[in-house]
């Protein structure tokens, strides 16, 4: 705590925090000072307006930015200040077992224990106050502070316990309001400055909410009535030092509240007992539920339960509408394993008037409850174990650059002292302690439990994120990305399997992840594991899962370090899974690696099998027929391909079938947008190979670099969705396997013939390949509609091999002029969904948009048979013209179109391209290995 001062001397003075975090990665900063009292023209005289102050002592509470401003004080001050920025919420103290715990014992004890007793590890050293530490006190204040002794430097800011309070609960059940009253109780806020938020609230008519503007000091916060951020307030007690900290209470705002809960030693549930109010928050999707959770979770050991606003009218201090709210909510608790003889503690509270706070409540006014009040309840508590002896850990909240990097958090385990050398992960910078404040004071060590600032130096500040964690350079923390935990399924409607996405909340990192694998489900009373791998889990089950972070992060197994093995899943706004107390139970290794050679070969014979084809001896190569041109066709000049792996690239001006030798440079700039980076493609293809083993839902005919990557960049190099595509693909083929058998290019020709079905030998402004469709050329009785698709699917297939379509992809134009009911007749629900999945959903080339032109009365009719089976990506992907040319035109550059659609250039059938096709040695081997027939030549 600050330095004492009698009450002739100018007080500390009362500033305020912002805790300004985005969603998912709790930021806290420094905002600027709130006046602890007005300023001093607005006093009588000096003397009085420093004689007023004086009961006033430092508080902290929301409001500043995340890069932290100066600390300005608009009262006098004589303690030394930090600099800019501020303490943040950071990750809770717990001790776990020393032992792992087995699954039939799923119970885990947190590492705070409230029955040991803390060691004092800190003794207060002496040194000088710097004159800076009093700039901006007025000349009155000036000269006392002046005439005082040197303030000293302490080793530790205070000798009493540590003890993070949160408090939770639903919007407006009147968290923000007690906490500013117990401000006041404790005299951490002055009479006058109370009076000013009640005169600013009564001006916004907000006369009720003028306590929890003690907290609440962003003007949003304060216009709205309603908490965005973890605020943060000290106060004192006879035994203890508590840090107040804010939860938001709308949904809206959970993250945030999960960063107050996951460093809190102790949490407070408020609920109001107004009537409907209490319902509202707990029966009809509040987030009472959810808060209470959240903190079993996070690992808080004891919950004290405030039934507030007791006085309201409605109630009137009632111990059957009091017991009415304590009945409903108690089963739940019991539920998520707080034991109500140990863990839970009941007690009437009024916010708004402070009665059950400090004192206990009148008999004249609540009769029924004699038990202790709030303050003296919580001093009482026995003290927590901290891992003093252990190595430093500090999970780091926010950092900032003041003269040097400043890591804010909370000290988990172990102490750190000026000049200690510690290390930065999980970039493993070293880095040397050359200032600390605990609590906004400099100190010279600090320990366990405390909310600190330290000053490093070795590291630059942009070399630092939210998440990392400072630690001993000794004994560094563990990390990774993929471990295997087990888990509890929360209120999740659909099933969770392989490949599904969320973020995960870890001490105080965010962290999207991904289920590798779903290892064995396990059985909720006998803690029993299933022998078989299951293929989803859903609501209420719980499961080992292995799971894969996006991104290193710092971590450790549960049985070890509690505080750093925790987490919770969130997706879509809602909490779908939890760790079942048991958090992350070890790094797992790659999975190539968990399978022996001979398991591996035995399990993938097919793979071997075609890895023995490739390297056998070549096969003879086929003739292939090559039927003459038309005369209409340009000439074409056929180069062999220099290398076997280049792919095919039909040259519209030449007229020539080329093949790329690499991307141009418009385009390379396009690859390394979408993800391509040349330092990680071998990687991630790797991994992508590395996965099919694992998994093992799709049996691809090839695995190597060059196959993989087209999946690869038609997903923008997730190797996640690139598989999911392949699968998409596989199951296509095996699901129409018309498709693709027997398919010879050549008998296609009818459909050039007929001019249906073309594809440009040019590209369009982006690069990309233009595809063209006119249905109402197409008659039926002549041309199975399964030769459109084969059609179709053939000009995919080759455009997957161009590597200048799998970065840019390719776009069609379907032209409906002629459509009449005698095609529609042809286009079922089934033909629908299978053109969606051909040009969609399932090929390694996206289409990238589909430009409908010429559409009449018929086309509306079909249409409808389309729009239910589109999602919105693919609604935006969608463009319908009619007759309107200059509306196409904004699309695709006229100089890449046909005369036929305003462009200027000329028009290429079908037939040319099969022509130039069939030339092509590399693409026929590549589209027999796909399982189609090349027409054999007859020997003369």
């Amino acid at each position: 705590m600050a330095q004492e001062s009698d009450s002739s001397e100018v007080a500390t003075k009362f500033s305020t925090l912002n805790v300004n975090a985005m969603e998912f990665v709790p930021s806290f900063s420094f905002g600027g000072a709130a006046a602890a009292a007005p300023a001093a023209s607005e006093a009588t005289d000096g003397a009085a307006a420093a004689a007023t102050t004086a009961a006033s002592t430092t508080t902290t509470t929301t409001g500043g930015s995340s890069s932290g401003g100066a600390n300005t004080p608009t009262s006098a001050a004589a303690t030394p200040t930090p600099p800019s920025s501020s303490a943040a919420p950071t990750p809770m103290d717990t001790k776990g077992d020393e032992e792992a715990k087995t699954p039939e014992n799923n119970e885990s004890e947190p590492l705070d224990s409230w029955d040991a007793e803390e060691d004092s590890i800190l003794t207060p050293e002496d040194e000088e106050m710097e004159l800076d530490d009093v700039e901006g006190l007025d000349g009155d204040a000036l000269a006392k502070v002046s005439k005082k002794k040197p303030v000293k430097v302490e080793e530790s800011k205070s000798k009493k316990e540590h003890v993070n309070v949160v408090f939770i609960g639903h919007v407006d059940a009147g968290k923000s309001t007690i906490g500013g009253q117990i401000m006041s109780l404790t005299g951490m806020v002055d009479k006058r400055t109370l009076e000013k938020y009640e005169r600013e609230a009564r001006e916004k008519s907000r006369e009720s909410w003028y306590l929890s503007w003690a907290l609440d000091t962003n003007q949003e916060e304060r216009d709205k009535g309603k908490t965005v951020e973890v605020g943060r307030a000290y106060f004192e007690t006879e035994k203890k030092h508590f840090t107040i900290l804010d939860a938001p209470g709308h949904k809206s705002f959970v993250p945030n509240m999960i960063g107050g809960a996951a460093q809190a030693d102790l949490a407070v549930l408020v609920i109001s007992a107004r009537k409907g109010e209490f319902e509202t928050g707990f029966d009809r999707g509040g987030q009472t539920r959810e808060h209470a959770m959240l903190a079993k979770t996070a690992g808080v050991k004891h919950l004290v339960v405030l039934v507030n606003k007791m006085d309201d009218p409605t109630v009137n201090w009632d111990v059957e509408r009091y017991n009415e709210c304590k009945d409903k909510i108690l089963p739940y608790l019991k539920k998520l394993g707080f034991n109500p003889a140990k863990d839970l503690t009941f007690m009437p509270v009024s916010g708004i008037t402070g009665q059950g706070l400090k004192e206990q409540i009148d008999e004249s006014i609540c009769p029924w409850y004699r038990g202790s009040a709030f303050i003296p309840f919580i001093d009482e508590l026995p003290s927590l174990n901290r891992k003093t002896d252990g190595p430093f850990i500090m999970p780091i909240v926010d950092k900032y650059k003041d003269m040097g990097t400043v890591l804010m958090g909370k000290v988990e385990s172990g102490t750190a002292k000026k000049g200690t050398n510690l290390l930065v992960m999980p970039n493993r910078t070293q880095v040397s302690v050359d200032q600390l404040w605990s609590d906004d004071e400099e100190v010279t060590a600090v320990g366990p439990g405390e909310n600190v600032k330290i000053k490093v130096k070795g590291i630059e500040e942009e070399d630092v994120s939210p998440g990392f964690v400072l630690c001993d350079a000794s004994n560094p923390i563990k990390t990774g990305k993929v471990f295997d935990a087990q888990v509890v399924i929360l209120e999740h409607k659909s099933i969770i399997c392989a490949g599904y996405s969320a973020v995960m909340h870890i001490h105080c990192a965010a962290e999207e992840i991904t289920v590798k694998a779903l290892i064995c489900l396990v059985d909720k009373k006998t803690g029993e594991k299933s022998k078989t791998r299951p293929r989803f889990v859903k609501q209420d089950q719980v499961a080992i899962m292995r799971i894969e972070c996006s991104g290193l992060i710092c971590l450790e197994q549960f049985k070890l370090f509690p505080q750093m093995g925790r987490f919770t899943l969130r997706d879509e706004n809602k909490t779908i899974a939890i760790d079942r107390g048991n958090g992350i139970s070890g790094l797992a290794k790659r999975f190539r690696k968990d399978l022996a050679d001979k398991q591996r070969k035995a399990r993938f014979a097919w793979l071997s099998s075609w890895e023995e084809q490739k390297q056998s001896k070549p096969k003879p190569k086929k003739k292939v027929v090559i039927r003459p041109a038309k005369a209409s066709t340009p000439g074409h000049v056929w180069k062999p391909p220099l290398m076997p792996n280049r792919m095919p690239e039909v040259d519209g001006v030449k007229h020539s079938l080329d093949l790329e030798t690499e991307l141009p440079p418009k385009v390379a700039e396009v690859a390394r947008k979408n993800g391509e980076n040349p330092e990680k493609t071998c990687l991630l293809i790797q991994e992508f190979r590395d996965m099919i083993y694992e998994r093992g839902d799709c049996e691809p005919h090839r695995v190597d670099d060059e196959y993989l990557t087209k999946f690869l960049r038609a997903r923008f190099w997730k190797v996640e969705n690139a598989y999911k595509l392949m699968c998409r693909y596989y199951e296509f083929r095996n699901s129409n396997p018309e498709l693709h058998q027997n398919v010879n290019p050549m008998t296609l020709r009818s459909l050039g013939d007929d001019n249906i079905i073309s594809i440009s030998p040019y590209r369009d402004q982006e690069g990309r390949r233009i595809l063209f469709f006119r249905f109402g050329n197409w008659r039926p009785s002549k041309v199975p509609i399964n030769d459109i698709f084969k059609a179709t699917l053939l000009m995919l297939e080759v455009g997957s091999l161009e590597p200048m379509s799998q970065v840019v992809g390719g776009v069609g134009i379907m032209d409906l002029e002629g459509l009449s009911l005698n095609h529609a007749w042809h286009v079922s629900p089934s033909v629908a969904q299978k053109i969606i999945a051909l040009i969609v959903t399932c090929m390694p080339v996206r289409t990238t948009a589909i430009h409908v032109v010429n559409q009449g009365w018929v086309f509306d009719t079909v249409f409808q048979i389309f729009k239910p089976l589109l999602n919105e990506r693919m609604k935006e992907r969608l463009y319908f013209h009619g007759t309107d040319r200059a509306s196409l035109h904004k699309h695709i550059d006229p100089e890449f179109l046909p005369e036929r659609y305003g462009g200027t250039k000329p028009e290429y059938p079908y037939t040319y391209w099969l022509d130039h096709l069939s030339r092509s040695e590399y693409v026929v081997q590549e589209l027999e290995q796909l399982g189609y027939v090349a027409e054999p030549a007859t020997e003369e």
